[in-house]
């Protein structure tokens, strides 16, 4: 197959056939190399982005193999071709350096490492990576007379001693493998030639790849274990750090726990060790299984899409797995009955906890197959919060591809046309703060870039509608596992705000509170404290989300209304109350009860904020204010009815 697409077609095929199998010895290695050599011929330098990490860099090192199978005229060209696959010193640009080692030791036969050493000083970037894949290429492949088996430190000494300790890491990272693979040294001989050697960086590194040997066995105890024989806390912590690394690289079966179980099990290190994993499962994009299924005939589709949700809900929803679960439950059920079946269940906490999150997943999954945002907000409705509205505005904005400023804001201002476009004014309101989460999405979280977008929309209201979006997406997140803020700070609660235009201010402050409430844990009367903190002009604001996040997390109106009576003043307490009816007219369109019966629980003095706020909602549900008129006219209570209707 490897003539026409084959090369692709082969390596997704090795990818699919062994997934979730480590693959750092043996066949699946070997068949990642000719992957390699086949895309190589294919294509040329350009389809190394064809390429990919998995099975111990083994497409990398075939590719590589084969470019410098003749010369290295293109040494530099390789290297520029790594550098396109992400950052600097990113794990794929590593890993792709690490194959140009493994192409030129190998262009040398495995025989002159100096020459060999000496080729990867001429890159400009990654030396480290080149002579890591150096070594590794020699201890798989040089003869045995290469090495001396009475000295267990050969080549690093020899090296050390021309050089100093250039190599001595790289060196190090691959003398275990040598030791135990090819001249048969105990394990616990191993260790010992490690820590009794007099370089530091050797010792290092040798700790490291002990760890990285360990890590084949899957066996979390044995893991362990072997650190500790280490005997050194400083050097346990970094043997168990590789190991849970290459659990996640190489994707040993159950990696998701098991790594974290490995940086967990030692004394020192285990936030380093857990950091280290999740950057990796980052860079590498790594995503964790998870048990879900297809939906079977005659099966009922409320308990199934319960189950599936469940999964993500009970661990948190860590590892993308509202990603992988909308994508299930697209292929099952579709949009349009997701949403319905949402919109019946979420009363149950599996489904109310973060349906918004995957109704964003749902809708951009139809528009990439509709191309068209009309055809789906036709399936779109404000279930889960409007999360449908948001996520078509990013898929449409991905799929411009747009590359610059300009003409990603020539674009921008026309997504949601004009307000008479729309029969129900609430589905205007979601397309522009859709369009706020959008800028987000596309500008890969850059708070000032999407303000700029929003700022290309003609008139105020429109743009402060957007602002709300990109200010939303900023402090919590709609979907929080692939939109990581860049613009929040630990040590200041109150940035960005406190670093913003004033034009941005207003907005900014109010959702702000959103992000009060993650870091206090949802602990109100700390969010109310912060509140308090900010600007004296915004404090309403910020009060007022403390009220509409309480619809985010949870669905009883008794905690609810518990909540806002944590607030420091009858005002506060009037604005709280006012952002919780907000919120369930918003998120619950055509749903009067569900206001009714907040608005009862209400104590006396609270009760006109709560039914004039009722008033104001149903106003966006229909552009008819007759039509609003006969949803007050559902209140029992003639005070709140005229409350309601004093607004329309």
């Amino acid at each position: 197959i490897a003539g026409g697409n084959g090369a692709p077609k082969a390596w997704q095929l090795v990818k699919n056939a062994f997934a979730g199998e480590g693959g750092s010895s043996g066949n699946i290695h070997d068949l990642a190399h000719l992957a390699g050599i086949l895309l190589y011929e294919k294509g040329g330098f350009e389809s190394i982005i064809d390429c990919g990490s998995e099975f111990a860099f083994g497409c990398y090192h075939g590719f590589l193999d084969k470019a410098f199978a003749e010369n290295l005229d293109h040494l530099l060209d390789a290297e520029q071709s790594c550098l396109q696959l992400g950052p600097a010193n990113s794990g794929p640009v590593a890993s792709c350096i690490h194959g140009i080692g493994h192409g030129v030791a190998s262009f040398y036969a495995t025989s002159d490492i100096e020459k060999s050493l000496s080729s990867c000083r001429k890159l400009t970037s990654g030396n480290e990576y080149c002579f890591d894949g150096v070594f590794m290429e020699f201890v798989r492949s040089a003869p045995d007379s290469f090495f001396k088996r009475d000295d267990p430190y050969y080549p690093c000494n020899s090296l050390e001693e021309q050089y100093g300790y250039s190599y001595s890491f790289s060196c190090g990272r691959n003398q275990p493998s040598l030791l135990m693979g090819r001249f048969k040294r105990g394990f616990d001989e191993v260790v010992k030639i490690c820590r009794d050697s007099d370089s530091k960086p050797f010792k290092n590194a040798c700790f490291d790849a002990i760890g990285f040997s360990l890590a084949s066995t899957g066996d979390v105890q044995q893991i362990i274990a072997g650190c500790k024989k280490i005997g050194v806390d400083e050097f346990t912590a970094k043997c168990a750090q590789a190991a849970a690394g290459e659990m996640v690289f190489q994707e040993i079966p159950g990696w998701q726990e098991k790594s974290k179980e490995v940086c967990t099990g030692v004394l020192q290190g285990q936030k380093e060790c857990l950091e280290h994993i999740e950057r990796l499962i980052k860079e590498y994009n790594k995503q964790a299984s998870f048990n879900f299924r297809n939906l079977k005939s005659g099966e009922d589709a409320s308990s199934y899409i319960k189950e599936q949700l469940k999964i993500c809900y009970e661990g948190g929803g860590r590892d993308s797995c509202y990603k992988q679960a909308a994508d299930m439950l697209y292929r099952n059920i579709g949009l349009a009955q997701t949403l319905e079946l949402f919109k019946k269940n979420e009363e149950y906490p599996e489904v109310y906890a973060r349906c918004h999150e995957v109704t964003h997943y749902l809708s951009r999954l139809e528009y990439e197959k509709q191309g068209s945002i009309a055809n789906v907000y036709a399936q779109c409705d404000s279930t889960c919060h409007g999360g449908c509205y948001h996520g078509t505005i990013e898929a449409y904005l991905k799929e411009k591809s747009i590359q610059t400023e300009t003409t990603i804001a020539s674009e921008f201002a026309k997504i949601c046309g004009k307000q008479s476009d729309y029969q129900k004014p609430i589905e205007f309101n979601e397309c522009l703060h859709g369009t706020g989460h959008a800028a987000m999405f596309v500008t890969d979280m850059e708070l000032t870039q999407s303000l700029t977008l929003c700022d290309t929309l003609l008139e105020q209201q429109h743009k402060e509608r957007c602002y709300t979006g990109v200010f939303m997406e900023n402090s919590s997140s709609s979907t929080s596992f692939d939109h990581a803020s860049k613009y929040i700070k630990a040590d200041d609660p109150f940035y960005p705000c406190n670093a913003l235009e004033e034009q941005y201010q207003p907005l900014c402050w109010q959702y702000q509170s959103s992000y009060f409430s993650i870091i206090s844990k949802q602990d109100w009367k700390k969010v109310a404290e912060l509140c308090l903190q900010v600007p004296d002009a915004y404090h309403d604001r910020c009060f007022r989300t403390i009220g509409t996040n309480q619809v985010g997390f949870t669905s009883s109106l008794e905690t609810m209304k518990k909540d806002c009576d944590l607030m420091p003043s009858e005002h506060f307490k009037n604005i709280c109350i006012a952002g919780v009816v907000s919120s369930l007219s918003y998120r619950f369109v055509g749903d009067m009860q569900k206001m009714i019966d907040f608005c009862s629980l209400a104590d006396p003095q609270n009760r006109e904020t709560c039914f004039k706020q009722i008033g104001s909602g149903v106003l966006d549900w229909d552009n008819n204010k007759g039509m609003a008129k006969k949803e007050c006219q559902k209140i029992p209570d003639l005070a709140g009815l005229s409350w309601c209707l004093s607004v329309i």
